[in-house]
């Protein structure tokens, strides 16, 4: 099918419409529109039974996709600036979970792992909707659109979109510039639905939108979500300490806990836990000795001094995690204690 103009502009209220909203007594020059793009009166074709109703220039026409992008752009122009919101996946930078229980191993974000552990998570299950103060459409050298910036407060997101093949049969799908870029892919939709009645339940399904392009994190961000780790790190040790000071149990020393005599628990004061059955020798470490050496080196399977839960390391992280923790189970004779966590069995498999 051809490509026809859709699009037009109301002469007196200024406003951008389709062919589909007007009604059956605005045909022909009674609809009182002009060209999106030539500004040229427009004759409105909308009650023939052949051909799909469009708009005809009264005189000479222009660039059928220019003026159709241009006004499919201003449509949602028009829907922003008046208060519209768009409804889009959140993309959100999120740290891993820097205490790792049941064993609360603290391990503080530094420089060199946080590209590792501080991640940008998109998930369209909460999305986020957000309304603009300001919407500005960029066009090309030779009139097309390209995109639309978006502007709340100091905040600029660039929206590009992505016209079916009735509309334009060319179409841009890469980030614009430098600015945080969302994709609305319309290319499965018809220009009956690209109507000014249903643009707003357009842009509020969250599966039209792709993100193509994020904002990088400032320096001064970076510094604060190492800063805000080390301290949740501190504020963990702190409450571990007094945790064992409040609930005495079977603690041992590494250096001397064969010659130090264990401290009773009180018997209501220790959790129900099912105690690790050794098939060989084992060895009690309290949590400040559990380190990825001294656990790999031990020959003896290694238990936790506090819970008597054995304790593993993973290669790969080297993190000590619970036995429950791990997806291949130590099987070396000479390092019974290192294996492989489901975490990071999963990742190497993505």
């Amino acid at each position: 099918m051809s490509v026809k103009n859709i699009y037009g502009i109301k002469k007196d209220t200024g406003e951008t419409l389709s062919i589909t909203d007007l009604s059956d007594s605005e045909n022909g020059l009674k609809c009182n529109c002009k060209c999106t793009f030539c500004g040229a009166d427009f004759i409105a074709r909308n009650l023939g039974k052949k051909n799909a109703p469009h708009f005809a220039h009264s005189g000479e026409g222009c660039d059928i996709e220019k003026a159709n992008m241009n006004g499919l752009f201003m449509l949602i122009c028009d829907y922003l600036t008046t208060g519209g919101e768009i409804c889009y996946p959140a993309a959100e930078w999120k740290c891993d979970q820097p205490v790792y229980f049941p064993y609360p191993f603290i391990v503080p974000i530094t420089e060199q792992d946080f590209d590792k552990r501080v991640t940008l998570e998109i998930g369209k299950r909460n999305p986020k909707k957000r309304s603009f103060d300001s919407v500005e459409i960029i066009q090309s050298q030779n009139g097309y659109p390209v995109a639309m910036l978006c502007k709340k407060g100091d905040n600029t997101l660039a929206l590009r979109v992505v016209p079916p093949a009735t509309i334009c049969k060319t179409s841009t799908r890469t980030a614009y510039e430098n600015f945080p870029t969302l994709l609305l892919d319309l290319s499965q939709k018809t220009f009956a639905d690209l109507c000014k009645k249903e643009i707003g339940t357009i842009l509020n399904d969250v599966f039209l939108f792709r993100w193509k392009q994020y904002i990088p994190l400032s320096a001064e961000k970076r510094q604060k979500i190492i800063e805000a780790s080390a301290a949740l790190c501190e504020q963990e040790k702190q409450k571990q300490k007094d945790r064992v000071q409040n609930n005495p149990t079977t603690i041992y020393n590494k250096a001397s806990y064969a010659s130090k005599p264990a401290v009773t628990a009180v018997p209501h004061q220790i959790p129900a836990r099912t105690p690790f059955k050794p098939y060989v020798e084992t060895v009690r470490l309290s949590t400040e000795d559990m380190t990825y050496q001294s656990i790999a080196d031990e020959s003896k399977i290694v238990l936790d001094a506090r819970t008597g839960i054995r304790v593993c390391v993973c290669q790969v992280c080297k993190r000590p995690k619970s036995k429950d923790a791990f997806a291949v189970l130590p099987v070396d004779y000479k390092q019974k204690n290192v294996g492989v966590c489901k975490l990071c069995a999963e990742k190497s498999k993505t």
